[in-house]
């Protein structure tokens, strides 16, 4: 989180304390169209809006009604949207909406099901970017079994991609593929199955993680039963688990930040749950309650999860036909929930627009959220939220002391206060600050750990906090002093 000078604290008698409210999703903008094309929802109208965010910024993708793939780019540093930029897949690749997206350092991929099959099913194909969307490389991931609704795809920092779908054709099993760029073409390993403990999957394969973390898919049983199998070798073995007992779910989404995976799912009684499983322990959590009163159309109801750093925001779309999102900060042992909309203007069941595989898609960047959705005249529609009071990712100091002594200069003797700190145990420190009273006194040199107030007045008090900074402008809390006077 940057935070630059503008660090707020409370001065209490001798000491300051950091403001500690609960981090919370704040606006920065209205709602914003990014889309006019009025036909977003593909071939088989599934109206959903993906958005992916690096440290450039945000690509967002879409199925138009012509069944090509609409992208458009926000550029971070400029804080700008490119233009609209619309791809054929070609006559055989056709896309069913809902399309997902992945970035990684290298590019970006996006995947569809084909429109050549039937009626919300497919065979599964992915494109990559390396352009922001100018140029797209068509990967076609099974060309035999079938996909449903969705194909979830995970990217890694260095460039490889696990997608993950189900095929009803085929026992409903799960499928995987693993991608990789040999500096030519893709390679892709023959689609793998992944073992269910019940008899069929009921709704769509989706995937989390990275090739450090290792990948999480999850789907729904037959039993109706939220599942999630995990793999550290890029699929050659699956472990899965069973997350949920209540036997009434239907979507289940996943998501991963720095200490774990999310699972987010909704149940018949249009409530949303969330699970945590711990990268330290290797267990779920028990189901935590999220929201109610979930819009669902025709049986299908659709949160969303994405993390980032130490924080998972979940979508959903209400019964009133607005966008909710919610945030944690603490591994879903709490959720704090916004209203995105107020115009009822989401995509739902009327006309074309289903609600079958409507999400309202959400991205992280450090403490940006871009939100992407369809309304009901078939446009995507966006809104920017920051996350405020994050835990920043960088400590203070380890120590801070601090006394006043006097300069004897010709004629006449100066007050000094000499702090001194040891050094910030996180790495990359390049600065650290210094405070006065709470208001910015000065910055030294990650090197430097002692600092001078000259401007003091004599036989007065002050306290004194000093915060460490990074690379990324990202500044710690404070460790404080109060130094009395001599």
């Amino acid at each position: 989180m940057s935070v630059g000078k503008n660090w707020l604290i409370v001065m209490l008698l001798s000491g300051f304390v950091s403001l500690t409210e609960a981090a919370t999703l704040t606006p920065t903008g209205p709602v914003q169209e990014v889309f006019s094309t009025s036909n977003i929802g593909g071939h088989q109208a599934q109206p959903g809006v993906a958005v992916s965010g690096s440290a450039d910024g945000f690509l967002v993708a879409c199925a138009d009604s012509g069944d090509n793939l609409d992208t458009i780019f926000y550029n971070i540093g400029s804080q700008s949207w490119g233009t609209v930029i619309q791809t054929s897949p070609g006559t055989t690749n056709l896309i069913q909406g809902p399309v997902l997206l992945s970035n990684t350092t290298t590019g970006a991929m996006v995947t569809w099901l084909s429109d050549t099959i039937g009626y919300w099913e497919g065979q599964a194909f992915a494109g990559f970017t390396d352009d922001e969307g100018s140029t797209w490389s068509i990967i076609p991931l099974e060309n035999t079994s079938l996909a449903v609704v969705m194909v979830g795809v995970s990217g890694t920092p260095d460039g490889g991609f696990m997608f993950v779908w189900y095929d009803p054709s085929n026992g409903a099993t799960p499928y995987w593929v693993w991608a990789t760029y040999n500096g030519s073409s893709w390679v892709t390993t023959s689609p793998g199955t992944i073992t269910t403990p019940t008899s069929s999957v009921s709704a769509p394969a989706l995937v989390s993680g990275t090739i450090d973390t290792g990948f999480m898919a999850t789907w729904i049983g037959s039993d109706n039963n939220a599942y999630a199998s995990y793999t550290n070798n890029q699929g050659g073995t699956w472990t899965t688990q069973q997350i949920s007992t209540a036997g009434n779910l239907y979507y289940v989404w996943i998501g991963e930040n720095a200490n774990g995976f999310m699972a987010v799912w909704a149940d018949n009684d249009n409530n949303a749950y969330s699970s945590f499983y711990d990268f330290n322990t290797s267990m779920w959590s028990s189901p935590t309650f999220i929201a109610s009163n979930l819009a669902s159309y025709f049986g299908w109801v659709t949160p969303y999860v994405t993390g980032s750093d130490d924080s998972f925001v979940a979508t959903w779309i209400g019964n009133d036909s607005n966008a909710y999102a919610t945030l944690s900060t603490d591994n879903g042992a709490t959720w704090n929930s916004v209203q995105i909309t107020s115009d009822g203007s989401i995509a739902n069941g009327n006309g074309i627009y289903w609600n079958w595989g409507q999400f309202v898609g959400a991205s992280i960047v450090s403490d940006t959220v871009l939100f992407t959705w369809a309304d009901l005249s078939g446009n995507a529609q966006s809104r920017f939220y920051t996350i405020q009071g994050l835990t920043p990712p960088i400590a203070p100091p380890a120590t801070l002391t601090g006394s006043q002594m006097y300069n004897n200069l010709p004629f006449q003797r100066q007050s000094v206060n000499n702090l001194v700190w040891t050094a910030s145990p996180s790495s990359g420190v390049v600065s650290y600050n210094i405070y006065r009273g709470g208001s910015y006194l000065a910055t030294v040199s990650g090197g430097t750990l002692v600092y001078n107030d000259l401007s003091i007045t004599a036989g007065v008090g002050y306290t004194y906090g000093v915060t460490s900074v990074n690379s990324n402008q990202e500044e710690s809390s404070a460790v404080t002093v109060y130094v009395p006077p001599k």
